[in-house]
């Protein structure tokens, strides 16, 4: 996807559900990560924006930073595991083995899960990007944010309100 490939990303998935059109897309899989990996996710999902409304439509963008399982579906020969974060990250496996474009990839955890409730969020009129706290913290000198009302989402490991933040530009 053009702006992710600039920031070193990759675009894992696209489908059309009952949310309609999604896109799931992730920065710091094994060879490919960055310190400003949180930044580099705030910058395309910026982009992504800008192009989406150039054909004259709406995005909606849940952007958050944390640790995932990233494991290849359908490969008969090479069963391989990662564990992607912002940061360092664990490498089980041969990391040459994993690409998006010969093996189709799954992220699975807490940050994706995270991610599809701000998305649903914005859906509502929230807002057009939203971000998490980890990734403001991250981020928060390469854009403009304007932190919202914390609410209740429901995630599985985080207990209470969860505080987020609308990307501006």
């Amino acid at each position: 996807m053009f702006p992710l490939s600039r920031y070193d990303g990759s675009f894992l998935q696209f489908r059309c559900d009952e949310k309609g059109f999604l896109g799931i897309c992730a920065l710091g899989l094994p060879g490919h990560t960055h310190e400003d990996d949180s930044s580099r996710g705030i910058q395309a999902a910026l982009e992504l924006r800008l192009k989406v409304q150039e054909g004259g439509h709406r995005t909606c963008v849940g952007v958050t930073t944390g640790r995932l399982l990233c494991t290849c579906v359908g490969a008969h020969k090479i069963r391989s595991e990662y564990t992607v974060s912002d940061g360092g990250h664990s490498v089980h496996g041969e990391p040459e083995a994993i690409s998006p474009a010969v093996f189709p990839l799954q992220v699975f955890g807490d940050a994706i899960n995270l991610s599809a409730r701000l998305m649903v969020k914005c859906q509502k009129g929230a807002a057009e990007i939203l971000c998490d706290e980890a990734t403001y913290s991250n981020a928060k000198y390469m854009a403009m944010f304007t932190p919202l009302e914390p609410m209740c989402l429901k995630v599985r490991t985080v207990q209470g309100e969860i505080r987020f933040h609308d990307i501006i530009y």
